[in-house]
């Protein structure tokens, strides 16, 4: 990924070579360029010096995401489930977070986003029956073993093919190993589902 300036974030743009994401963290604008599912550039803007950005590129950023969505709707038999894990995860340590399946569905992969975690930080993604801690969990299926996660950049994790049918008694479960000596990381993964049609 090419770390650039706002100039040329702007100049790939509006040739239409990449859509633009971004995010807001402490007075700063985080802008990406994405190409299909790959962001391949990016660049920082301080928000009060960010008026050309605001007024005319901010109210179309961030539709790529919406527009990625629509076009992976899934197998015709099937219809699409976004579930969200929302989670904050204590600093400096390793933590457990369930996300209960609400129904049978299909995983096929996810987005997870953060704005204040640390370099270094990493999680694994399990599909388990839950037992009383973690210890006692009966892991079913290993999904994501040690993925970096990147401060305010969108990590996508993506299967070729959905998984097989997972049960409505099992949960997700996402262990997350923060580095971070200074403050929680604020989570959120979002999970791209899918469940029989009627």
């Amino acid at each position: 990924m090419l770390d650039t300036d706002w100039t040329t974030v702007k100049s790939f743009a509006d040739a239409g070579v990449v859509d633009l994401i971004y995010s807001e963290v402490k007075g700063e604008y985080r802008i990406m360029g994405m190409s299909g599912s790959n962001i391949i550039m990016s660049c920082s803007l301080d928000v009060d010096d960010a008026s050309d950005f605001d007024l005319n590129y901010k109210p179309y950023a961030n539709s790529h995401l919406s527009q990625r969505v629509i076009n992976n709707l899934g197998p015709d038999d099937k219809t699409m489930r976004v579930i969200a894990l929302i989670f904050t995860a204590t600093k400096d340590s390793t933590t457990y977070h369930y996300k209960p399946l609400p129904e049978n569905l299909y995983l096929q992969g996810g987005t997870f986003f953060s704005n204040n975690c640390e370099h270094g930080d990493w999680v694994n993604i399990s599909i388990v029956q839950k037992g009383a801690d973690p210890a006692s969990d009966i892991v079913i299926d290993e999904f994501v073993t040690e993925a970096a996660v990147f401060n305010g950049m969108p990590t996508n994790i993506e299967h070729v093919a959905i998984s097989s049918e997972i049960p409505s008694i099992l949960s997700i479960r996402v262990k997350y190993v923060s580095t971070s000596t200074t403050e929680d990381a604020k989570a959120c993964i979002n999970f791209l589902t899918y469940k029989d049609k009627a």
